[in-house]
């Protein structure tokens, strides 16, 4: 396969991070009259919060019919190239990316986007005391802190299942072998953010592809030459030929 520039194209890292998506608080009257926030803030961004979703609540496997609310948590996928790059570079100016918020903004379509993260002050915590009540004092909300990690640890979110499914046969014949017909299932599934706190989830199932003769004509026969070519590319891994270096990025 050639890109529009007539090059074949290159196989890029990507790499997979969870995150949350966060929204804007603004300062109201009844912030300003319990003293949380100065009266000319008010109508102003104040800060960030979490946000949520409404999902079923699930309680020993079944769903109880009761709705809640939950983070809004996202698995974030992309390139090292055109995204992750300014987050190892925050990590080294700041000595983490763990500690603060980030607008991102996104220019471009498909395959042509490029990301611009812009990062934001480091987000400061009221201390309490024994009691809950704020000592006066803050520290930075770090999520490298375990008190801090704790809040978000409940993603239920695999994301190395997730990423061994991208690797499997399975996902390849369904997008790419017009021999083989794959089917998709409603069954649970825990690498999905909604098995965390529902009960529907779009994961494959464990169910056989079914093998048919691939239909006559040009469409057919570039995708067998494709799979031709990754079989033959991949005889070192399938005969069990060491994997090369693995690049690790320590955002911490």
């Amino acid at each position: 396969m050639k890109g529009s520039n007539g090059k074949r194209p290159a196989r890029g890292l990507r790499m997979w991070a969870i995150a949350v998506i966060r929204k804007e608080v603004i300062g109201t009257p009844e912030m300003a009259a319990e003293g949380k926030i100065p009266t000319d803030r008010v109508g102003q961004r104040v800060g960030l919060t979490d946000d949520t979703v409404e999902v079923d609540e699930v309680k020993d496997g079944k769903v109880t019919g009761n709705k809640i609310k939950r983070k809004r948590y996202v698995i974030v996928n992309y390139a090292l190239k055109n995204f992750f790059t300014q987050f190892v570079q925050f990590s080294k100016i700041y000595g983490t990316a763990l500690d603060r918020d980030y607008m991102i903004t996104r220019q471009g379509e498909e395959t042509e986007s490029t990301y611009q993260a812009v990062p934001m002050d480091i987000i400061q915590k009221p201390i309490l005391d024994a009691e809950g009540a704020p000592t006066g004092e803050r520290e930075p909300f770090d999520l490298r802190n375990p008190k801090y990690a704790d809040a978000y640890s409940d993603h239920g979110i695999d994301l190395a299942k997730i990423v061994m499914d991208r690797m499997s046969d399975r996902f390849y014949e369904r997008f790419f072998d017009s021999r083989v017909t794959v089917p998709w299932s409603s069954d649970d599934d825990d690498s999905t953010p909604a098995a965390a706190s529902s009960s529907s989830s779009t994961a494959a199932s464990s169910e056989p592809s079914t093998v048919t003769e691939p239909a006559p004509g040009p469409v057919s026969d570039k995708l067998k030459a494709m799979r031709d070519k990754l079989v033959e590319d991949n005889k070192g891994r399938t005969e069990g030929a060491s994997s090369g270096a693995t690049t690790m990025y320590d955002f911490s």
